[in-house]
């Protein structure tokens, strides 16, 4: 699959985002809960990312090209 994104370093909570987190790149939902800012993945078998010092946005994700299989 190939992904979409535009390079921003704002997003609006509840989008895909490609970020780094204490120094490591991921890609998962931008959320906000009791004003703690949070990664949450898609896959319910991870645990939502809880950033121990910096959280960087680097693009949102816009798209999604599906492979054919």
């Amino acid at each position: 699959d190939l992904v979409l994104v535009e390079k921003t370093d704002q997003a609006d909570f509840g989008r895909i985002v490609i970020a780094e987190v204490d120094g490591e790149w991921t890609m998962k939902y931008l959320k906000k809960k009791n004003g703690k800012v949070y990664l949450e993945p898609a896959n319910k078998k991870f645990k939502p990312i809880y950033p121990d010092g910096d959280l960087k946005v680097a693009a949102v994700v816009k798209g999604v090209i599906r492979k054919c299989r």
